[in-house]
């Protein structure tokens, strides 16, 4: 299954994506941002975590990769998960890993292509999500979506000597932008 925009597209995961998601691992900005756990990760526990990805037949949840289409480079992964199909609700996630591809309308695209996914093709009706406060480039584009506040979970991560907050935010079909 692939999705096409004007610069990226979402396609499967790959068993070989491994070797450009473990360079992502150490970068201190995305592990804040992305809330990755501060446990190392080798090698082999990435490729392991990939494998499992792309052999999963769990229908609880999808993972695509986010490719630019004009060089075929991997810049991040969109990911649906935690899916209550008689609820039709779920769990977002997005990773712009690639630094020098952020900001440049990636994350916008992929929001629009996997959102219209989520609802249009897989009847979802409500897409929930997590987001560190201190990451307001992402609450400004979920916002842009469609996405609101439910609720905030005070000093929920721990990264670098410092508590931070983690906002619940939320977007209903009837509310997607």
């Amino acid at each position: 299954m692939l999705f096409k925009g004007r610069q990226i597209k979402l396609r499967p995961l790959k068993k070989g994506d491994y070797l450009t998601t473990i360079k992502w691992r150490d970068e201190n900005e995305l592990r804040l941002l992305a809330q990755f756990h501060l446990l190392p990760v080798t090698n082999e526990l990435e490729k392991e975590w990939m494998d499992a990805l792309v052999k999963s037949k769990n229908n609880k949840e999808i993972y695509f990769a986010i490719e630019e289409i004009k060089s075929s480079n991997l810049l991040g992964y969109f990911q649906i998960k935690n899916i209550n199909w008689s609820s039709r609700t779920a769990w977002l996630g997005i990773i712009i890993g690639d630094q020098n591809s952020r900001g440049k309308g990636y994350g916008s695209e992929t929001m629009q292509l996997g959102l219209d996914y989520a609802f249009s093709f897989l009847n979802l009706r409500k897409i929930s999500l997590e987001v560190i406060s201190a990451n307001k480039t992402a609450l400004a584009l979920y916002k842009k979506f469609g996405f609101r506040e439910e609720g905030v979970m005070k000093e929920q991560f721990y990264f670098n000597n410092k508590y931070y907050d983690v906002i619940i935010m939320s977007c209903y079909d009837r509310d997607f932008k």
